[in-house]
């Protein structure tokens, strides 16, 4: 009887931790037409590439204030500047300028524009990610406009210098067209190329000399189609379509809402995802450790579609619409939580009460 009563009891506490929707989210909005959002842990800033078009701060790298989402002194960076990288340190922020034909750095300490490199040749960078604990290092995608297929080649420059080792060499055969690097492990990358109907699959690895593709694929024929963005961590992959894969496994291994924008945070164990409704925002958070749902929010009345989602500080978050809005908003969904409170089953309840709490104490804090 004693046992039964336990069980239920504890049954009650796991049940009474699992997420439900609510209303608690609060943001403030900066009025603004960006076209990618940073966030610097080293200023406590959020930094947002202005284009042309804008009339307010064209042509500019503009620091936002995160608890206000007042914009701050306005920072020449080039022309047209568009995509944004910043380094895990968060002393530099890279932005593609020029028609996304060269990249330039705006160190964070010196508050100076401070480095430019570009690409020899014609193609255009579409993508850009920092290396993990290589400040000074980016990984980007060139690609040739109105060729297909457009991937001309995966490449590394740090300290403004392309170095040697790159995957693809050239129009036709430039390898992958999307790319992702694990924000956990800078040495990790991975390609994928849908525009043509082979879909390779290319697990790619970051070293001195730059980036080689390394084999093999377990995933080649089992990821395919056309993807948009995608993202790894670990062992798994995470698609644009809302599917979570094992890379070593080779198959789909569960799945998540939210997939046409999400960010992965490392340091939390999340997976953050928005969708949006009209003028309707569902955030929802999701347990890296467990793959499964760990909290949800709404936030209301925000016009256009989100882009750009970003984490900032300890329980806030960052996205831009096509409505010309910065959203800095707050969260209860996005304190962590105990991963192994979301897992708990029958069998694992069973197990938990013979292991005793000294047990479940290293769990929850290790």
């Amino acid at each position: 009887m004693t046992r039964l009563m336990l069980i239920s009891l504890l049954f009650v506490a796991v049940f009474a931790l699992l997420p439900s929707p609510t209303s608690g989210a609060t943001f403030i909005v900066a009025n603004i037409k960006a076209s990618d959002l940073g966030y610097s842990p080293l200023s406590g800033r959020i930094y947002a590439t202005i284009p042309d078009v804008s009339p307010t701060n064209p042509n500019t790298l503009t620091p936002i204030n995160p608890e206000t989402a007042t914009l701050e002194t306005a920072i020449p960076i080039g022309f047209d500047p568009a995509r944004i990288a910043v380094s895990s340190d968060g002393a530099n922020v890279f932005a593609t300028i020029g028609d996304r034909r060269a990249v330039q750095r705006y160190h964070v300490p010196t508050a100076l524009v401070d480095q430019t490199f570009s690409v020899p040749g014609g193609p255009v960078f579409d993508d850009m990610y920092a290396v993990p604990n290589r400040p000074n290092a980016v990984v980007l995608h060139e690609s040739q406009p109105g060729v297909s297929p457009p991937a001309v080649a995966t490449v590394v420059y740090e300290n403004g210098l392309l170095l040697p080792h790159q995957v693809g060499h050239g129009v036709g055969v430039g390898g992958p067209d999307i790319l992702a690097v694990d924000p956990a492990d800078g040495s990790r990358a991975y390609g994928y190329q849908n525009t043509i109907s082979s879909y390779d699959n290319v697990p790619m690895v970051i070293g001195p000399l730059g980036i080689d593709a390394v084999g093999p694929a377990p995933l080649q024929g089992v990821v395919v189609g056309s993807h948009g963005p995608i993202a790894i961590t670990g062992d798994h992959l995470f698609s644009n379509q809302g599917r979570i894969y094992s890379m070593s496994l080779g198959f789909q291994v569960a799945s998540f809402l939210g997939g046409e924008l999400f960010t992965i945070d490392v340091h939390d164990h999340r997976l953050y995802t928005i969708s949006s409704s009209g003028t309707t925002k569902t955030f929802r958070a999701y347990s890296l450790d467990t793959l499964t749902l760990t909290g949800t929010d709404v936030l209301t009345g925000i016009t256009g579609d989100p882009q750009s989602l970003i984490r900032l500080g300890s329980n806030a978050m960052a996205f831009r619409t096509s409505a010309d809005r910065v959203v800095i908003f707050h969260s209860s969904a996005i304190v962590p939580e105990p991963s192994c409170l979301t897992v708990i089953t029958p069998t694992f309840v069973l197990v938990v009460l013979r292991i005793r709490q000294s047990r479940i104490s290293k769990k929850n804090y290790n």
